[in-house]
């Protein structure tokens, strides 16, 4: 039948994203816990914190369990909730009531569906979470927001910082704390020469402490090690937050915003012209994309542009090893990158 669920394209694995998921294992196997017990489990944080990379960790991980697969539904590019997932499993809409038509070819499932930044799209998708739970009882849906959904069946986890150390410890006792290790390993990669040492560990738990544990801002931070040591970085980072304070910047007014656009700025301001310049060109780009994408034909040798852009941490990496590359750009940095934008 060509209506039937055996007709829908759905995936039957996911690869999880490149590298390890450092601090989140408890993170990880609790919201495993949660979906098991609940339909709805809602990852809600700020910008910057790493729920969309422990979101897709987790679909990985559970969609084996699903006998009809797992599915990613990046909101922030899609127009329609609705049609974004039925697109997402295969479903052709036709003629009619479309959530209808989706809860219909749902029902028999055991499927699991991850829809990512829901904040832009937070009534939309309320409303077609409770409409398909009530139709498909196989059905687990995974949701990262700013913000909860605000419904009785949605079970909220609050997604923390990355533990710091509280002060000074050696370097072997720092590398046991998430923000430390995820930061020494992106170090590492942006600069073969850095390794972290009794002599640097205190300069280092600084600068962890001063980024509050935030994924996004500790890889920013990482990525500029080549031309800033970490003493000057946490120096440069305390000037920026000063300036940011000082002006009452309007674009990041949050303490942890304020963080992430001054460690963003000392990352800007080493970027070669041209990639600035795509930078500012993908803030009006949502969801994935990849090298050959239209809106960017134009630009000279744009691999080589991505590619050094996913090294600064500008852009998010998020094809597994061995898939066509597929780029994002972190809607907490696109926020920023869209003030850069000429008016």
């Amino acid at each position: 039948m060509a209506d039937s669920p055996a007709a829908l394209c759905l995936p039957q694995a996911l690869k999880p994203p490149r590298g390890p998921l450092h601090g989140r294992s408890e993170d990880l196997a609790a919201l495993a816990a949660l979906l098991n017990q609940h339909a709805l489990v809602s990852v809600v944080a700020a910008g910057g914190m790493g729920k969309t990379r422990l979101a897709r960790h987790l679909l990985a991980r559970l969609a084996p369990r699903h006998a009809d697969g797992a599915c990613w539904i990046a909101l922030a590019a899609q127009g329609d909730v609705v049609q974004a997932i039925a697109g997402a499993v295969g479903l052709p809409l036709s003629a009619g009531d479309p959530l209808a038509q989706l809860c219909a070819a749902l029902a028999p499932l055991s499927l699991l569906i991850a829809l990512d930044a829901a904040e832009h799209r937070l009534e939309a998708t309320a409303r077609t979470c409770q409409a398909l739970l009530a139709a498909a009882p196989g059905l687990r849906i995974v949701v990262t927001s700013h913000v909860p959904l605000m419904l009785p069946l949605e079970r909220l986890y609050r997604l923390g910082p990355l533990a710091a150390p509280q002060g000074p410890l050696p370097a072997a006792r720092a590398q046991g704390f998430a923000a430390v290790a995820l930061f020494a390993e992106r170090a590492a990669q942006a600069d073969p020469r850095f390794s972290l040492t009794d002599a640097n560990a205190a300069d280092v738990i600084a600068l962890c402490r001063a980024l509050d544990g935030q994924v996004l801002a500790l890889e920013l931070a990482a990525a500029c090690l080549p031309e800033h040591g970490v003493a000057e970085l946490a120096a440069s980072l305390q000037q920026r937050l000063r300036l940011l304070i000082a002006t009452r910047n309007r674009i990041a007014p949050a303490a942890r915003q304020q963080t992430l656009r001054a460690i963003f700025d000392i990352g800007h301001a080493l970027l070669a012209p041209q990639q600035a310049a795509v930078l500012r060109r993908l803030a009006g780009l949502t969801g994935h994309f990849d090298p050959t994408h239209a809106a960017l034909a134009d630009v000279p040798n744009l691999p080589a542009v991505l590619a050094a852009l996913a090294r600064r941490a500008m852009l998010a990496l998020d094809s597994a090893p061995g898939e066509p590359l597929q780029y994002r750009l972190p809607d907490a940095l696109r926020s920023i990158a869209l003030a850069l934008q000429p008016a």
